[in-house]
C-alpha cells in the first residue's frame, strides 16, 4: 500500500484513540482521555514529537508514532516511544516507517536512549524491537484486586500499629485545606523516594511546576491520595486515580512509597489498606496496579493483600549514543 507520514494534529485524537482501542480492546481510552493525559506536556520544557501515517488512497489515519520525555522519571536526553498501527494495516511497512522517523528525531535531539513498554505475550512486537537494537531492561506485572473479596477487618490492626508509632495517615484533600506548603512537601517526598529507588539506574525528577501540573490531572482523587506523616514530615504515600471510561468501577493505584529510614514498619501496608478501604466505602469493585519484577518486597505485599497477576509487560531500551 502507499502511505504518507505527517506530524500529529489536534484533530487526530479520535482517529488515534480508535487505532489504540482496536489493538488493545481491553484497555479502551477515549479521545478526551488521550487529551487529558497529554496536558502534562503543555506549557513546559518537556519534548514530544508525534506523527500519524495515512493511507494515501483514502486519507484515513492508520498508524501513530510518538516520542516524549518521561515526566516522572525525567532526563533531558532520555525518551519513551510508542508506535501503533491498526490491525488491518499491519505488516505493510507502516510501523517501520514511523520508527525510522522517530529515530531520526531522537538523533537530532541528541538522545541517549529510548524506552518502549510492550506486552509480554506480544512476541511479534518484541521481535520487532529486538531486531532494531532494543534490549529488555525490566519486567512488570499488572495486578488486580477484587475489592469485594478483601477482608478489611483482618488488616485494620496494621493501621492501628502504625498509628501507635506516632504516624498519622491523612489525605491530600485534608492537607490542601490546612497546609499551604503541602504540594512542595509532597514534591520533595516523591523526589527523595525516586532517588532512593532509581528507575533503570537514573532518576531526575521533573521541576516543581511540572509536578504541580501533573497533580492537577482530572482523574486524580485528592481524597484517595494517602500521605503518612510523622509530625509535620511527609514520610510515605499511596494514591488512587480514576481508571479509563470503560472501567468506571475500577481504580488505579499509581504509586506507593516510603522513605528508606521508615521502611519495615508496616507503613506501606497501612497506606495500601487505607486505599482499599476507600475503594470499598465508595463502591468500587477493583483496584489495578503495576509492580516491577525487581521489586519483590512490594510484589509480596500486593499479593498478601490479594492482588492477582494478570498481565506481564516488558520494558525495552535502545541506546542511541554513548552516555560518556
Amino acid at each position: 500500500m502507499h502511505f504518507e507520514i505527517r506530524p500529529f494534529e489536534a484533530s487526530d485524537y479520535e482517529a488515534v484513540a480508535e487505532i489504540a482501542n482496536a489493538i488493545y480492546p481491553d484497555l479502551r481510552m477515549t479521545a478526551d482521555e488521550w487529551r487529558n493525559d497529554d496536558r502534562v506536556f503543555e506549557g513546559n520544557h518537556f519534548i514530544r514529537r508525534r506523527y500519524v501515517a495515512l493511507d494515501s488512497s483514502t486519507g484515513k489515519i492508520v498508524g501513530f508514532g510518538g516520542i516524549s520525555h518521561m515526566p516522572l522519571s525525567f532526563h533531558p536526553q532520555k525518551f519513551r516511544m510508542q508506535i501503533l498501527v491498526h490491525p488491518s494495516f499491519q505488516r505493510r511497512g507502516i510501523g517501520n516507517a514511523l520508527f525510522e522517523q522517530l529515530m531520526s528525531d531522537l538523533k537530532t535531539l541528541n538522545a541517549l536512549s529510548v524506552q518502549v513498554n510492550v506486552r509480554e505475550k506480544n512476541r511479534e512486537a518484541i521481535a520487532f524491537l529486538h531486531k532494531r537494537g532494543f534490549k529488555e531492561i525490566q519486567r512488570f506485572w499488572e495486578l488486580k484486586l477484587d475489592v469485594a473479596q478483601f477482608e478489611l477487618t483482618k488488616f485494620l490492626p496494621v493501621v492501628e500499629q502504625v498509628k501507635a508509632q506516632g504516624i498519622a495517615i491523612v489525605t491530600l484533600a485534608d492537607e490542601q485545606r490546612f497546609d499551604s506548603d503541602c504540594m512542595r512537601k509532597l514534591y520533595e517526598l516523591q523526589r527523595t523516594i525516586g532517588k532512593e529507588v532509581p528507575i533503570s539506574g537514573h532518576f531526575t525528577f521533573a521541576p516543581f511546576d511540572d509536578f504541580v501540573r501533573w497533580m492537577e490531572r482530572p482523574n486524580l482523587l485528592p481524597d484517595a491520595f494517602f500521605i503518612a506523616k510523622k509530625g509535620n514530615e511527609y514520610i510515605g504515600i499511596s494514591n488512587l486515580a480514576l481508571m479509563r471510561t470503560d472501567e468506571p468501577t475500577c481504580l488505579y493505584q499509581e504509586q506507593t512509597g516510603v522513605l528508606s529510614r521508615y521502611r519495615r514498619r508496616k507503613i506501606a501496608t497501612a497506606l495500601k489498606i487505607k486505599a482499599i478501604e476507600y475503594a470499598k466505602r465508595n463502591g468500587f469493585r477493583c483496584i489495578i496496579t503495576h509492580n516491577a519484577s525487581d521489586s519483590p518486597t512490594m510484589l509480596a505485599l500486593n499479593e498478601k493483600l490479594g492482588f492477582k497477576r494478570r498481565l506481564g509487560i516488558v520494558k525495552m531500551e535502545r541506546e542511541i549514543q554513548s552516555k560518556s
